[in-house]
């Protein structure tokens, strides 16, 4: 089973323990495209991937199984897993806990 492991903070973790948030934003930067894009894909710039998902419908993300939410670092640290639905690119007017620009969106269902 490929799970998908992204620490948050007590805020969110107890957003998602209590069932109230159905997508999780990550900021485009070399991190997470490392960890959310298909591997053909990874040398792109952000603005390269933009344009292949926004103008050229080209699906450019990896698939998981499950995602766990941790709640920060640590040996055995809180969590709550739930099922991964889908990655998508969206704009900041969208988000409510990000800046500026363009971010990955992770849709969740819960268990």
């Amino acid at each position: 089973m490929k799970t998908l492991n992204l620490p948050i903070n007590k805020y969110f973790y107890d957003e998602i323990q209590n069932k109230l948030l159905s997508e999780d934003y990550r900021e485009i930067k070399k991190y997470w495209i490392q960890r959310l894009v298909k591997a053909k894909f990874k040398d792109r710039t952000p603005q390269q991937l933009v344009d292949l998902y926004f103008i050229k419908n080209v699906d450019i993300f990896q698939k998981y199984e499950r995602v766990l939410f941790t709640l920060g670092y640590g040996e055995n640290p809180l969590s709550v897993e739930t099922k991964f639905v889908s990655i998508r690119l969206t704009t900041s007017d969208e988000m409510t806990c990000m800046g500026q620009g363009i971010a990955f969106a992770i849709k969740i269902e819960y268990l």
